[in-house]
């Protein structure tokens, strides 16, 4: 019988190649293990925490060379599982994250168990992993609040909107008059906002108008709608111009659609200064 030399699997040599220290040979190393108690245990918790942290998926492992076996995926096939398992059971010196790191994932799965006889099961799980925190292992806490991780287990997470523009009507209590106006909302992170605006106050006498750039702030409340700000405002009426500033408060009805509509008090500290209360609408982009 001839004999040849034969090739490794392409995908393990891939594997070598990413993970070489995973790869690496212990001369010392015992080639035979005992099954007893200790091995056991620590044979069945590898099983079962792998099993449970990844979720089961296909891979097609196409000449296109995007699927890879991978350690520890969120989503894997058998191949991901064994040299997952393999790496938990002794894990190579520096590799993975430091000891102390923390995760906090929420799994949404459907678990699928058949009883094979009296003592054993099969178990399936499928569905989505999403990770709502981690803790760095040189950090004492996590990169979010636990009030932020259950708003985002809830689904009501503040989200970073769209930008957006729309209408604005109000009443100046000092001026004794309605103002019509519109406003942009532009986002700059999860809680700021820019809001550059202009009001107009129709057949009043000198033609008065007022620009606005003001900035928002949305507190960490539940469900994001109440809102803080301050900026400048620039009042003009009968050739004249007036400078000030604006602070207020205001709530914002986050969830409506197609618009979110907004209700806000507003003081105007200036050599004319007032108080207003105002609505609108925005409209995303």
């Amino acid at each position: 019988m001839e004999s040849s030399l034969t090739l490794a699997p392409f995908q393990h040599v891939r594997f070598s190649l990413r993970y070489p220290s995973d790869c690496k040979s212990d001369p010392t190393e015992d080639e035979h293990i005992d099954l007893n108690a200790k091995t056991w245990e620590l044979l069945t918790r590898v099983n079962h925490g792998v099993n449970m942290s990844i979720i089961p998926t296909h891979k097609s492992y196409r000449p296109n060379l995007v699927d890879a076996w991978s350690i520890a995926p969120e989503m894997g096939d058998c191949n991901d599982y064994a040299v997952t398992k393999r790496r938990v059971g002794k894990a190579p010196e520096g590799s993975g994250v430091p000891v102390g790191t923390g995760y906090h994932w929420y799994i949404l799965a459907h678990q699928n168990v058949t009883k094979l006889n009296a003592n054993e099961y099969t178990t399936s799980m499928t569905g989505m992993k999403f990770k709502l925190a981690h803790r760095r292992a040189d950090k004492g806490t996590w990169n979010a609040s636990v009030q932020a991780q259950r708003r985002v287990r809830g689904g009501r997470a503040v989200r970073v909107d769209r930008p957006g523009v729309g209408p604005r009507i109000g009443y100046d209590f000092d001026a004794d008059h309605v103002f019509v106006g519109g406003q942009l909302n532009l986002p700059v992170g999860r809680r700021w906002a820019l809001a550059p605006s202009a009001e107009f106050y129709p057949g009043l006498t000198g033609s008065p108008f007022r620009l606005n750039a003001d900035l928002k702030f949305h507190p960490p409340t539940v469900y994001g709608m109440f809102y803080v700000g301050g900026g400048f405002a620039y009042r003009h009426a009968s050739g004249a111009g007036d400078a000030g500033a604006n602070l207020f408060a205001g709530w914002e009805g986050r969830r409506a659609r197609p618009f979110k509509p907004f209700l806000e008090a507003k003081f105007v500290f200036a050599d004319n200064s007032s108080f207003n209360v105002e609505a609108g609408l925005n409209f995303p982009l």
